[in-house]
């Protein structure tokens, strides 16, 4: 009797860390996806910096911030930019910004 209420026993245990076990995989499951889909939707080139350039040129221009997730203005010098460099900040959250 004894060994079948062992046995009987680790069974319950095993179920509810079963069950424990099967809630952690969905709520990681959870977020692994909302992560994966916030990052993959946005384009590559809007986690670049902003690249300021060496030229004498002053030109207001936005670029998309992953620090405040939304597009910041910046004053470009007209050369060796990136494609992290939109002319309006509707332009950059059209492309940037996850839908």
């Amino acid at each position: 009797m004894v060994c079948i209420s062992v046995i009987k026993r680790k069974f319950e245990i095993d179920r509810v860390i079963l069950r424990k076990m099967r809630a952690l995989v969905v709520v990681f499951a959870f977020i692994f996806s909302t992560v994966l889909t916030t990052v993959s939707a946005q384009p590559g080139d809007c986690w670049l910096p902003p690249m300021i350039g060496p030229c004498s040129e002053a030109t207001q221009k936005f670029y998309y911030s992953r620090f405040t997730g939304d597009c910041e203005m910046f004053i470009y010098s007209g050369c060796h930019g990136n494609a992290n460099n939109f002319d309006t900040v509707e332009e950059c959250r059209d492309t940037c910004l996850v839908k």
